[in-house]
């Protein structure tokens, strides 16, 4: 059960490092805004004039409220507690995570500058900006489509692009067209972007946003939602307001 006294209406979570548990999706600087006014909003139906809501919040109410059917609209109160995090996903995971409309992105990484900036780091840190899933060889091209991007356009750089787009199977008139037109050659560097490429994004959502991502995305193949729901359940009284709990200890 809850306990009232223990909970406040900030609280700040403990980043989650998916790199190192392999699940290729990291999130930090989580904080979580409105818990307490929250579970004591779930008197307000049942609380009498001059009657303070925390005052009939108790008894378990939240928990039985929160685990109630989604849609139902008994879980309501859940949207009052809001979660914003830093989240650093592959591509693959963003276009899925962004078909959940009611979350948003109170700003993200600027794929263009990042493309710039992969042309001027080191290995390491470039592994450090892909999923583990990603291959060397991937990794390698991107960076070589890259460098050939960023280099001053001369007559050396056009050939090197050239030989680059047909060692890539691109024919010969096209290679040169994209070689010679640095906003064509543009377009294959974006094109061929690895979908483990990693974008970061800051990220604003509630309680019950999260307790529909979490029905949905259990038992997903793409491991990103496997961390992302391990994360969750680090969450403050994310067990019983936004996991229901049953034999098994799954919704």
């Amino acid at each position: 059960m809850i306990d009232r006294s223990r909970i406040t209406d900030i609280c700040v979570v403990d980043d989650y490092n998916g790199s190192e548990a392999g699940t290729a999706i990291d999130i930090n600087y989580c904080n979580v805004y409105d818990l307490s006014s929250s579970v004591d909003a779930v008197g307000a139906p049942k609380s009498t004039l001059g009657e303070t809501f925390m005052n009939v919040a108790g008894n378990g109410r939240p928990e039985t409220l929160a685990q109630a059917p989604s849609g139902s609209g008994h879980d309501c109160f859940l949207k009052g507690i809001i979660v914003n995090a830093n989240i650093y996903a592959s591509r693959n995971w963003w276009v899925q995570f962004q078909r959940y409309h009611f979350s948003d992105i109170i700003s993200s990484q600027s794929t263009m500058h990042t493309i710039n900036h992969l042309a001027s780091i080191s290995d390491k840190e470039l592994t450090r900006m892909v999923s583990a899933y990603t291959s060397p060889k991937t990794i390698e091209l991107i960076k070589r489509i890259t460098q050939l991007y960023v280099k001053p356009s001369s007559i050396e750089t056009i050939g090197q692009r050239q030989s680059l787009l047909m060692d890539l199977g691109f024919h010969k008139d096209k290679a040169i067209e994209y070689a010679e037109n640095n906003s064509k050659f543009f377009e294959v560097l974006v094109h061929n972007l690895p979908q483990g490429i990693k974008i970061g994004a800051r990220v604003t959502m509630n309680y019950l946003q999260l307790k529909t991502i979490v029905a949905q995305r259990e038992g997903h193949k793409l491991r990103e939602w496997l961390g992302f729901l391990v994360w969750a359940k680090t969450l403050p009284y994310a067990n019983v307001l936004i996991f229901k709990e049953g034999k098994n200890g799954k919704r």
